[in-house]
């Protein structure tokens, strides 16, 4: 006997023992199977198992219709590797275009040795993350000075090229100041890539501290405010292939002279 699927009963909620008809075109003519819904669906949801989102790059893939939207991994004009998204039929744009994204802080504490140039946090911005000219990696970079009045500086390097000068020592002690806060350094700054291999750069340091009362006596133990700004060429490097380090580099008379224990890093794309 048999019936329009159409004028068949309804069965309700299906049950794991459910028979389900099955064709493997492969078997010939006796390739007619059943399979009950529990295996055949066991089946489906062990290939998606790890249940994730996936997309293939598209080398050109059609804008959105107006009133809707669209999301594609590569878009005509962007850097391969990049989520792009088209709104009412406009062109594709990158997914997180002025959106600030921020790497994890760097809070390991690292002082110099000796008298000795050291190296204190170091970023690496891993390659092809600048994929545009216009797009800006920002820096916030801070330690503390020692409490004594050894000659001490500090200075910042992008690409292994100076950014802010080797100024000359300073017997600037770090006494904390009469809100009894350890005296300290921090370097802020952002640079922003120019070409393949270039950015310009602006950065600002402040170290030690200042304080004057009334009378203009100094109440604080001596500092220095200094700005940098400069364009800078790091080929045969370029944005695509080389990771672009970001480092402080200390010097003091004794073990500890200049500390630095953080880092903060964001990163901008448009």
């Amino acid at each position: 006997m048999s019936a329009k699927v159409t004028d068949l009963p309804a069965i309700g909620a299906p049950e794991p023992t459910d028979q389900m008809y099955i064709v493997r075109p492969a078997a010939g003519p006796g390739g007619s199977f059943g399979i009950t819904n529990d295996a055949l669906f066991g089946a489906i949801t062990r290939n998606i198992a790890d249940r994730t989102l996936r997309f293939e790059a598209s080398s050109a893939p059609p804008v959105s219709l107006p009133g809707m939207g669209a999301i594609t991994f590569l878009a005509p004009g962007l850097a391969p590797g990049a989520f792009a998204i088209s709104e009412n039929g406009g062109p594709y744009r990158f997914l997180f275009s002025g959106v600030p994204r921020l790497f994890p802080p760097i809070i390991t504490t690292v002082p110099t040795i000796g008298s000795d140039i050291t190296g204190l946090q170091s970023f690496v911005l891993p390659p092809d993350n600048l994929k545009t000219d216009g797009d800006l990696l920002g820096f916030d970079l801070s330690g503390q000075i020692a409490n004594n009045n050894n000659p001490k500086r500090v200075w910042l390097e992008i690409g292994g090229l100076s950014m802010l000068a080797r100024f000359p020592d300073f017997p600037i002690n770090g006494t904390p100041d009469v809100f009894n806060t350890p005296v300290g350094w921090r370097i802020s700054g952002k640079a922003v890539r120019t070409g393949a291999s270039s950015y310009v750069a602006m950065a600002t340091l402040t170290f030690g501290y200042s304080a004057f009362d009334s009378t203009g006596a100094n109440l604080g133990t001596g500092s220095i405010v200094a700005a940098g700004n400069g364009t800078r060429d790091f080929s045969p490097g370029n944005w695509t292939n080389t990771g672009l380090g970001v480092t402080v580099r200390g010097q003091g008379v004794d073990d500890g002279d200049i500390v630095q224990n953080l880092s903060v890093i964001e990163l901008v794309n448009f």
